[in-house]
């Protein structure tokens, strides 16, 4: 599968015009002037809602940014910014989950009523990814996302993709362990990407011999118009 001009800047457009976008970018830039990336959910969810048509929420999940160097420590801001440090069972050493929490105004059918709204971004220190490799790279960080869509990532200086395994994921409808080393410390990774390929509309892909992989998605009928080759089963 080839992503035709088009469909980049589409892909593009839809995350940097994101309402939120200018203010976690603004944030990010105050924390770090190091090379950065937009990896994770936004990225990869994108893709998949500009190729596909189908709605998976790229809207609604965390904004990463993989950082080239270090980032600081501390907010010493306008309080007016609202964000706040989030240390809750976020562990790596050089890195930090930020939150804003502000009052809006909902709009629905019965009226307009007061809301919460929380927005969340991580910085990601690349030695926290890389710690035994001399020259960290986008490329070493790719090795070690647990799962293959994960490696996904939008270079925000050259405003360029980088989602070649995203794309084969796409095209075989499924999505496959990555590098099972660095699965979440908590979760099976088995039940992990099961809950991931669930949120994505796809099947999974498990490795159960050497060379060879079986299809394990679950029995939903929405999967298989993604090419899955179980049936269902």
């Amino acid at each position: 599968m080839i992503l035709r001009i088009g469909q980049q800047k589409e892909i593009i457009r839809r995350i940097r015009e994101h309402v939120d976008f200018d203010d976690v970018y603004t944030m990010a830039r105050r924390q770090s002037y190091a090379p950065m990336y937009l990896v994770g959910g936004r990225v990869y969810r994108t893709v998949i809602e500009v190729l596909t048509e189908n709605k998976v929420g790229a809207s609604d999940v965390d904004w990463d940014f993989l950082v080239m160097g270090k980032i600081k420590k501390f907010l010493v801001h306008n309080p007016a910014d609202e964000w706040e440090v989030e240390d809750f069972q976020y562990c790596k050493e050089n890195s930090i989950r930020l939150r804003r929490t502000r009052s809006i105004e909902r709009q629905s059918r019965l009226g307009i009523f007061p809301s919460m709204e929380v927005t969340k971004m991580d910085l990601i220190a690349i030695k926290d990814c890389a710690r035994d490799i001399k020259f960290p790279s986008l490329h070493n960080y790719f090795q070690i996302v647990p799962v293959d869509i994960q490696c996904a990532a939008l270079d925000l200086e050259k405003n360029e993709l980088h989602v070649a395994k995203v794309l084969q994921c796409i095209e075989r409808g499924s999505i496959a362990v990555n590098n099972p080393k660095v699965a979440l410390p908590n979760l099976r990774i088995n039940q992990y990407i099961r809950d991931k390929a669930t949120s994505l509309r796809m099947g999974v892909d498990k490795q159960v011999a050497k060379g060879s992989h079986v299809c394990i998605c679950p029995m939903y009928p929405t999967l298989m118009r993604f090419g899955c080759q179980c049936g269902g089963r």
